[in-house]
C-alpha cells in the first residue's frame, strides 16, 4: 500500500514540474540509447565470435616503414612474398575495402565490397553462402555468378547475404533471364530459379537456353499458360528460404462465396504451376492451403473440379480429400432418400 502511495505521489510531483519531467525523460532516453549503442558495438567487436572456423587464431599483419610509421598498407607484391615465404601461419590472405559498381542493362549502382586474394575463404575456413548453387553453375553454363561449395555452419550470415541478393533482384540487378505472362514481365537469375525448380534447371539446358545466354535479358521467355500473379509467386518463392506466398489468398470464414471461389482458383493455379516447375515445397504448401480453404466452399460440382485439377497436378492428398467428400456426400444422399422413401 505504501509503495502505491509513493508511486502516486511521484507522478503528482512530475505533473507539477513538466520542465523537470521532460529533462529527466530526455536524460534517461539518451543514457539508455548510448548504453545500448556501446553494448552493441562491444558485443559485435569483442564478445561475439567472428563467423570463421577458428576466430581465436586470427591475427592481422601490418608493415612498418623505415621512419617508424606503423600500420602501413602493404603492396600485393609484398603480400606474395610474405605468403610464399611464410612458415609461421597456417595461411596468409590479403583483403582491401573498395568501392565497386554493379552494372546491368546500361544501369549502374555504386556498392562497397572487398578485393581479396584467392585463398581468402580457404584461410578463414568458410565459403560464400551462394555456394549451394555451385553444382548448377557448370551445368547451366552460368558465368555471371561464381561461388564455391557452401559451409552451413553460419546460417545467420548466409541469410543476411541472401537478403542482399534479394534486394538487388527487386531493383532488377543480378538477373539474366526474363519471363513474360499476361503481357507483364519479371526478371530473375537462372541459378536462383534452378536451385528450387528442377524444371527450370532442365529448361535452361533446353528450350530456354538461347534466351537466357549472357548478362542482358533482352530476350523473353513467354509463358502462355500461366498468370502473372502465379509467375510472381513462383519466382518470389525461389528467392526465399521461407516465404508466406499465400498471404491474401487464404480462405477465411468471413469471405463471401465469390471471394472464396477467386482465392481457390488462384491457389489451384499455383498448385498446377508448382507441379509443372517441379517445386515440391511449394506444391505441398499449395495442397495444404487448398484443403483448408475448400472446407468453406464444398459443393459436389466444385469438389469434382478440384479433384480433376488435383489429379492432373499430382496432388494426391488433395485428390483423396475430394474423393472422401464425394463418398460421404453419396452416403448422405442415400440415407436421405431411404428416409423419405
Amino acid at each position: 500500500m505504501k509503495l502505491w502511495q509513493d508511486v502516486r505521489y511521484g507522478f503528482r510531483r512530475l505533473r507539477q514540474s513538466p520542465g523537470f519531467t521532460a529533462l529527466a525523460v530526455l536524460s534517461l532516453a539518451l543514457g539508455i540509447g548510448a548504453n545500448s549503442a556501446i553494448f552493441s558495438l562491444v558485443d559485435t567487436v569483442l564478445l561475439r565470435p567472428l563467423p570463421v572456423a577458428h576466430p581465436e587464431q586470427l591475427v592481422e599483419l601490418y608493415g612498418t616503414l623505415h621512419n617508424g610509421a606503423d600500420y602501413t598498407i602493404q603492396s600485393y607484391l609484398n603480400y606474395k612474398d610474405y605468403r610464399d615465404r611464410n612458415d609461421v601461419f597456417s595461411g596468409l590472405m590479403a583483403y582491401r575495402f573498395a568501392p565497386m559498381s554493379i552494372s546491368h542493362e546500361n544501369r549502374n549502382e555504386r556498392v562497397w565490397g572487398y578485393l581479396v586474394s584467392g585463398n581468402y575463404f580457404d584461410t578463414l575456413g568458410v565459403q560464400p553462402f551462394l555456394g549451394r548453387f555451385s553444382h548448377l553453375l557448370k551445368v547451366l553454363g552460368c558465368e555471371s555468378l561464381h561461388f564455391p561449395q557452401v559451409n552451413t555452419a553460419f546460417p545467420g550470415k548466409s541469410e543476411k547475404a541472401f537478403n542482399c541478393v534479394r534486394e538487388l533482384w527487386k531493383r532488377d540487378f543480378l538477373t539474366d533471364v526474363k519471363f513474360e505472362a499476361e503481357g507483364r514481365s519479371m526478371s530473375a537469375h537462372k541459378v536462383i530459379l534452378a536451385s528450387r525448380s528442377s524444371y527450370c534447371k532442365a529448361q535452361f539446358n533446353g528450350a530456354w537456353a538461347l534466351v537466357s545466354e549472357g548478362n542482358v535479358t533482352s530476350e523473353v521467355v513467354r509463358l502462355e499458360d500461366m498468370t502473372y500473379a502465379t509467375l510472381a509467386i513462383l519466382i518470389e518463392f525461389c528467392y526465399h528460404d521461407y516465404h508466406d506466398w499465400a498471404e491474401g489468398m487464404r480462405v477465411t470464414p468471413d469471405d463471401d462465396l465469390p471471394t472464396i471461389a477467386d482465392k481457390l482458383d488462384g491457389l489451384l493455379d499455383v498448385l498446377v504451376a508448382a507441379d509443372r516447375w517441379l517445386m515440391p515445397d511449394l506444391h505441398e504448401d499449395a495442397q495444404h492451403q487448398i484443403i483448408m480453404g475448400i472446407k468453406y466452399f464444398v459443393r459436389p460440382d466444385n469438389v469434382e473440379h478440384v479433384k480433376k485439377v488435383a489429379g492432373e497436378a499430382n496432388a494426391m492428398e488433395l485428390r483423396n480429400y475430394c474423393e472422401q467428400y464425394g463418398d460421404l456426400n453419396a452416403q448422405t444422399v442415400m440415407l436421405v432418400n431411404a428416409e423419405t422413401g
